[in-house]
């Protein structure tokens, strides 16, 4: 950097923050094949495992037992594919501009949704219009749900309102909660709390940063707040004018 403070010092520190930026994509980006590359080894070695012990010993191979289990390995390899596709497209993702009222989406969502908790739902009773994709605002409802599902102890709660000249969404239950210094890391892809995400519970650790993706494309945020005794995350998406 020169240290005179003309045009060529400007062209230096732009210069310089576009490579510090660049620096980071890529760091992100290796370490995100790094998470990729370790999340689908476990299954693919299971897999094979189980594959290969029973082929060894046909005889006394429990043959249901075996497919039931391979069953199981492909459909975690099936979601962890389509979720890291569908990031993949968030990644390079345009502009929505369709009409979506959360009012319905919501109340469609939660009306058609199979749970063993109690689901309570607190809804307006006007439209709330924001822009965007139908498909990607019921995918980000459904990760919030199914995160909620995931560590609730009897009851998710569903509440949408305005604010601000923005649709709020939160999605409350009340399980653990999350730690205030893990409130951020959560968004993090592939990241699961050692107590309560777990891979036997399900997840793929892409839920919430998937949730987080959609929101920022429709020019929106994505949050996690305290919320008593339990998780609180909150979307705010911008009305539609």
């Amino acid at each position: 950097m020169p240290r005179t403070r003309n045009e060529i010092a400007e062209l230096a520190g732009t210069v310089n923050a576009t490579l510090d930026r660049l620096e980071t994509a890529m760091e992100d980006n290796r370490r995100f094949v790094a998470d990729a590359s370790h999340e689908l080894r476990s299954p693919i070695a299971a897999l094979r495992a189980e594959l290969e012990i029973a082929s060894a010993h046909p005889g006394q191979a429990d043959w249901p037992a075996v497919v039931d289990a391979a069953l199981a390995d492909t459909h975690r390899l099936q979601q962890l594919a389509t979720d890291l596709l569908l990031l993949a497209r968030l990644d390079h993702a345009t502009g929505h501009d369709d009409a979506v009222d959360l009012t319905e989406l919501v109340h469609d969502h939660t009306d058609r949704r199979r749970t063993h908790h109690t689901l309570s739902v607190d809804l307006p009773d006007h439209p709330v219009p924001v822009r965007g994709s139908h498909v990607l605002l019921d995918r980000l409802l459904g990760n919030l749900l199914d995160n909620a599902e995931r560590h609730a102890t009897t009851t998710v709660t569903v509440r949408l309102g305005t604010e601000n000249d923005h649709a709020v969404l939160e999605v409350l239950d009340n399980g653990p909660g999350i730690p205030p210094e893990d409130r951020e890391r959560v968004f993090d892809r592939f990241t699961r709390l050692d107590d309560a995400r777990t891979r036997d519970t399900g997840g793929t650790g892409l839920g919430l940063p998937i949730a987080r993706r959609i929101a920022t494309n429709h020019r929106g945020t994505l949050r996690a707040d305290p919320g008593g005794t339990g998780a609180r995350l909150v979307a705010t998406l911008p009305l539609a004018r």
